[in-house]
């Protein structure tokens, strides 16, 4: 089993076909191998949790401050209901890319990334390594879709 950890968080992030370039790559290396190989790829799909960026202060907080700040702003937001927590249309679009062989979603999907599928769904980019490294198309087998606040997706 091999992990395929794509950095999804911070800057630089790379684009959705450059990672499916890197996944290309790792699994022609195991290509020429015998064993068998399992590559996950993990995370979220669409989701916007403004924790995730960075106070716009300038002010540089140290890793106890930041860890407080986002608590803060995340209950802020929940509280507010203002967290864009499932994008369906986003999700969808995405499991129709991993469901294929083809790669021109690839230049589609990280369009306006942030205003489509919210900060969260950059952790796609771990998804598509995945699936890029496998070399074939995914099936969903589950894609349960909750707006009350939660959703199960399991590929295959």
């Amino acid at each position: 089993m091999l992990p395929v950890f794509i950095n999804c968080a911070s800057p630089p992030v790379a684009s959705f076909r450059r990672t499916a370039s890197l996944g290309r790559r790792v699994g022609e290396f195991f290509a020429a191998r015998d064993e068998r190989v399992l590559y996950v790829g993990s995370g979220g799909l669409a989701h916007d949790l403004p924790g995730f960026r960075e106070p716009e202060t300038g002010v540089v907080l140290t890793e106890e401050e930041r860890q407080e700040w986002i608590r803060r702003v995340n209950a802020e937001a929940r509280d507010a209901g203002t967290i864009r927590s499932l994008i369906q249309d986003w999700d969808e679009e995405f499991l129709r890319g991993v469901g294929s062989s083809e790669t021109a979603w690839l230049d589609e999907i990280g369009t306006d990334l942030v205003e489509r599928g919210g900060n969260g769904a950059m952790e796609g980019l771990t998804w598509v390594a995945a699936w890029a490294a496998g070399g074939e198309p995914l099936q969903t087998v589950a894609h349960e879709f909750d707006t009350s606040g939660g959703r199960a997706v399991v590929m295959s």
